[in-house]
C-alpha cells in the first residue's frame, strides 16, 4: 500500500498532509453569542408551541434551562477573553 502522504507530496507542494487539515480560528465570544441567540430563538418558538399545546411543559422548561446555560456561558467567555 502506498503512503498517502508521499503520494500527495509528489506534486512538489510543501504543505500536503493527508491526515492534517487546516486550523480554523473560532472566536469564542462570537460562538457564545451565536449559541445564546439560538437558545433564545428556540425558547421563543417553544413558548408559542407550549401556548398552542404542541409541546409539554417539561420541554419548555428544558429550553429555559438551555437559555440560562448559554447566557452563563457567554458571561464566562466574555470574562475570560
Amino acid at each position: 500500500m502506498r503512503n498517502p502522504r508521499k503520494a500527495l507530496a509528489a506534486d512538489g507542494n510543501k504543505c500536503h498532509d493527508a491526515v492534517m487539515s487546516p486550523i480554523n480560528y473560532v472566536n469564542p465570544v462570537k460562538m457564545a453569542q451565536d449559541n445564546l441567540e439560538e437558545a433564545n430563538r428556540q425558547l421563543a418558538q417553544a413558548t408559542t408551541d407550549f401556548a398552542a399545546g404542541r409541546i409539554p411543559e417539561a420541554r419548555l422548561l428544558q429550553l429555559h434551562e438551555l437559555k440560562d446555560i448559554a447566557s452563563a456561558d457567554l458571561a464566562r467567555v466574555v470574562k475570560e477573553n
